[in-house]
């Protein structure tokens, strides 16, 4: 598996098979959040349902960026911190209209840690992809640190040891997370940061 991460993606300056699947599962990822919050925006408050609209409640503002809800996007055109910064706004606002949304707390709290279609819950994303701002807000309203994936039964802590994201794994310890859990295959969090090259 490390060999195919590592192959360069043809015509694409240099960017490896790895990089580009991460790529696109960000790519994906907004999108499905974009159209979530949309769609919770427009039923309770009757919100403009344009691409600009869109971006603009995403918390992206950037004018060159049009966020077109129905799948067609220019995504692939703009920059990886630009995705990231959009990725982690899109993920903000995501977790803020389920607050705002939620009738109690124990409804918020089993929609946190209810996993979605990929098997991850939102936690897993955030620290997947290195949104540490994101980690003390799910933990304070009632995200588990210990949810397992659907597949691999991999923890948060798992995925940000093994991408080293090593803010992430502290916030994750600081709150009590298993620091030494098992996934599917015997592997611990630290076994994970080790194979991908981690200290």
């Amino acid at each position: 598996a490390a060999n195919w991460a590592e192959c360069v993606v043809p015509n694409s300056d240099g960017m490896t098979q790895g990089e580009d699947v991460n790529r696109h599962c960000k790519i994906r990822f907004v999108e499905r959040l974009a159209n979530l919050i949309v769609g919770t925006e427009d039923a309770d408050a009757g919100a403009d349902t344009s691409a600009a609209a869109a971006s603009t409640d995403a918390g992206y503002t950037d004018p060159g960026l049009v966020l077109n809800v129905d799948g067609d996007t220019n995504f692939k055109d703009i920059g990886d911190e630009e995705l990231d910064s959009l990725l982690h706004s899109v993920l903000i606002r995501f977790v803020e209209a389920m607050v705002d949304t939620s009738t109690s707390e124990d409804e918020l709290k089993e929609a946190l840690n209810q996993p979605g279609v990929s098997g991850f819950t939102l936690l897993h994303y955030a620290a997947l992809y290195n949104i540490l701002s994101l980690i003390p807000l799910l933990l304070s309203r009632g995200a588990n640190p210990d949810a397992l994936t659907e597949k691999g039964n991999l923890t948060s802590l798992h995925l940000a040891a093994g991408a080293g994201h090593d803010q992430i794994v502290a916030a994750l310890v600081r709150a009590g997370c298993r620091v030494a859990p098992q996934d599917s295959y015997g592997l611990t969090p630290s076994d994970h940061a080790l194979r991908c090259g981690f200290n």
